[in-house]
């Protein structure tokens, strides 16, 4: 049988995948202080703690004492074997979380690169045969190993990764589906997987839901749309059911503590820039490179440019003539739905670089596709000015490699751990002191006495806040110190003022503010 794949493509796959997980579980070789300063985000760490407690046989808990709905439970199962082989140990666990990371991401490689494969209308591999290094899943391939806006969304400890590689799982299967002829056990396996979907990440339950609907357009659509959803609500279950009887909300507490503010025109803003972070995923930390208006403007700009460009020249024409793309669809109709849904209804808009990740996975294979037509294309332009448009694709992936190469090692060679993890590495020196953090994520991953005052994984704390009385909890767990950075200090400081309570400077670490609890006026 005949390989999916040309010699030139799995070899260059098996390259990019060993330099993956060779490139990402290389973050474990550092000291345990320093396992902090790396790509591990701060909320990550509220799910290493669950994975952690989980595997200690302490339930589903951030802290071995308050059950929690605040985290995507798919990725906490998947950490606590690292902590189960461990024997719970911090640092040797989350050592093998930097590994598990490198086999998501090296699996999400392999996956995209099977869909853009069948994607592809044509059937006959010769053309890639001699030139591999243009087939868009080489392209593909290869921005998810060296692009470090990729490497820190997928790497982050997060479910982020894991969720981008069950969206392609499912939308490859999904194309298999309509390719074989809507066998009945292929819709049931394709519910399965959309349950594992819903479980990587809960609104990813949407495009479950959106690829159910486009199936009525078809025979027998009702009786496929029920197996679809009727086998990843099986799947899925036994989270929603553990979420209302526990808590009473299907929504995460994580989710609920994000959006108790109100929608504020700032979201706008943060779209755009979220958005630019997107369109120019090649550039790491584009938004902060030029200032806010000016990146507007080349945001713009460069959308416009693109899209005058598709629609005008052939490579529209081409791209739609080459691709098969009712797999693309629902990702479509999906993407629309968080754009809309995070901009305009969460009110959280400082994730959104997290929240439309499917949407950058979207763009990416967009860009994969495009650019082998695109080349294509540029072989028709006279010979003088093709010479001129190598010379400044050439220049322009010489800067793009350089900035990536910059960005990348500061993740790799972190010369200190985040301040939320000081306060961590403080709490474990002081047992037998009691600690509220209001982000607490790492703190609380490296210290069992530090209690989680934002909500997200505290269930007590989330109903304080929501009564605005997060000062009264302070006041009933009488906290002896309140740590966090300094602009969230202030607010636990203020509301604990309003219940009577008094907080004194301790020391600060960089940005971290310790505060000790006065037990006389």
């Amino acid at each position: 049988m005949k390989s999916l794949f040309s010699i030139g493509e799995r070899r260059a796959l098996w390259a990019l995948a060993f330099v993956i997980l060779l490139s990402r579980s290389a973050f474990a070789l550092g000291s345990d202080r320093l396992l902090f300063g790396g790509p591990f985000v701060e909320d990550a760490f509220y799910s290493l703690s669950v994975a952690r407690h989980f595997a200690m046989g302490n339930g589903f808990s951030a802290d071995g004492v308050h059950l929690t709905n605040g985290v995507q439970p798919l990725i906490v199962l998947l950490q606590s074997l690292c902590f189960l082989v461990t024997g719970g140990d911090r640092f040797d666990g989350l050592r093998l979380c930097f590994v598990l990371s490198g086999f998501i991401e090296a699996a999400f490689l392999w996956v995209m690169a099977l869909l853009l494969k069948s994607i592809h209308r044509k059937d006959s591999i010769s053309s890639t045969e001699r030139k591999w290094w243009q087939s868009p899943v080489v392209i593909a391939g290869a921005m998810q190993t060296f692009l470090f806006s990729l490497l820190a969304m997928h790497t982050n400890g997060m479910e982020t990764g894991l969720n981008a590689l069950m969206i392609v799982l499912f939308l490859y299967l999904y194309l298999r589906v309509q390719k074989n002829g809507r066998i009945l056990k292929d819709f049931v396996g394709l519910g399965i997987v959309g349950g594992f979907l819903t479980l990587s990440r809960i609104d990813a339950g949407v495009l479950v839901f959106i690829v159910a609907l486009l199936e009525l357009r078809f025979a027998n659509g009702f009786r496929n749309s029920i197996i679809i959803d009727g086998m990843a609500l099986i799947v899925s279950s036994p989270w929603w059911i553990y979420s209302y009887t526990h808590f009473g909300s299907l929504m995460p507490m994580s989710g609920q503590a994000e959006s108790l503010g109100g929608w504020h025109s700032q979201a706008l803003l943060d779209g755009v820039n979220a958005a630019g972070d997107i369109f120019f995923f090649y550039i790491p930390r584009w938004r902060h490179l030029i200032p806010e208006l000016i990146s507007i403007s080349v945001l713009l700009i460069s959308a416009c440019c693109v899209f005058v460009a598709a629609r005008r020249s052939e490579i529209g024409r081409k791209f739609r003539s080459t691709f098969d793309l009712r797999a693309v669809l629902p990702l479509v109709l999906f993407s629309i739905f968080l754009i809309v849904y995070y901009l305009f209804f969460f009110h959280a808009p400082w994730f959104l670089d997290r929240y439309w990740h499917p949407v950058a996975v979207l763009w990416i294979m967009i860009a994969a596709m495009t650019l082998p037509v695109a080349a294509e294309s540029v072989k028709t332009i006279p010979h003088r000015n093709r010479i001129f448009i190598y010379s400044i694709l050439a220049v322009a992936s010489i800067a793009i490699i350089l900035v990536n190469l910059r960005a990348d090692r500061s993740e790799y060679l972190p010369r200190f751990p985040t301040g939320l993890a000081e306060i961590g590495f403080w709490a474990h020196d002081h047992p037998k002191s009691s600690i509220g953090v209001y982000q607490s994520g790492t703190a609380g991953f490296l210290a069992d006495n530090v209690t989680n005052l934002d909500g997200k994984v505290n269930i007590d704390a989330l109903k304080a806040r929501q009564h605005d009385s997060l000062g009264a909890y302070i006041g009933m767990k009488q906290f002896d110190y309140l740590a966090d950075e300094s602009d969230f200090i202030g607010y636990m400081l203020e509301d604990s003022s309003l219940f009577g309570l008094r907080y004194s400077i301790l020391d600060s670490i960089r940005f971290v503010r310790i505060y000790y609890r006065r037990t006389s006026k």
